[in-house]
């Protein structure tokens, strides 16, 4: 039963740390694969290919891990059976041999009752190594079933909105899920029309030195230029 319990607790444990690194493994493919004209245009293949290299190589090192610590512990809970009918077995033999206090068939009852119970008991004691396996998946079906319904949504307004034009955002702070603490996005500004521009604002831009402004600055042709396209691939390069 300490085998078990101990089985249970490490391997909740271990359960939340790959679905941590397979997360953060899905969300660098996700990211690439979303905005593929952007990671073709710029060239970041390489980067991504490197990220999810080494994502993948970290998340392959938790399971590994996971199966060091794991591995024992469930070899001795599914080898449990084994030592009780053993010593079923002998200490059966024992008392008809030794001490006369049975006959052999008062023995085969008593030995064939044990193993039966031994045999239900090691059934249901081996479904519980796998209440951690399945709380990550029970985590998101309960979330589903406790989202708000929609007569509890706020209500109100009668004007449908003929367009998703004009687009307005003020500012909006974004940053992805394997990295929450790295801002993508800071306070940013923008306002689309339909047969418009876009307009991305900050800071005061009086406020901005003007040196390290323009060193972060760079204009990157989509097409080429005088047939050099090495020239292209490294501006492109340089954008980050």
């Amino acid at each position: 039963m300490a085998a078990l319990t101990a089985l249970s607790v490490v391997g909740t444990k271990w359960e939340a740390a790959c679905n941590r690194g397979a997360a953060e493994t899905t969300s660098i493919t996700h990211g690439a694969l979303i905005n593929i004209r952007v990671t073709r245009a710029f060239t970041r293949e390489k980067y991504f290919c490197a990220r999810h290299a080494q994502s993948a190589k970290s998340t392959y090192e938790l399971g590994l891990e996971r199966g060091l610590f794991l591995g024992p512990l469930f070899g001795f809970s599914q080898s449990i059976d084994f030592f009780i009918v053993a010593l079923v077995g002998w200490y059966g033999m024992y008392l008809a041999t030794q001490e006369l206090e049975m006959s052999a068939s008062n023995l085969q009852q008593v030995a064939n009752l044990l193993l039966f119970c031994v045999g239900q008991t090691t059934a249901l004691m081996g479904m519980i190594p796998q209440v951690s396996a399945s709380q990550a998946a029970a985590t998101r079906v309960l979330f589903l079933a406790t989202l708000t319904e929609q007569k509890d949504l706020p209500t109100g307004g009668f004007r449908r909105p003929m367009s998703l034009f004009p687009v307005k955002m003020r500012n909006v702070t974004f940053a992805y899920p394997s990295q929450p603490t790295h801002q993508v996005l800071r306070n940013v500004n923008l306002c689309g029309t339909k047969s418009g521009q876009l307009t991305f604002g900050g800071i005061a831009f009086d406020q901005v030195s003007r040196e390290q402004f323009c060193s972060h600055i760079s204009y990157v042709p989509q097409t080429r230029s005088d047939g050099k396209s090495s020239i292209c691939r490294q501006a492109r390069r340089i954008v980050r």
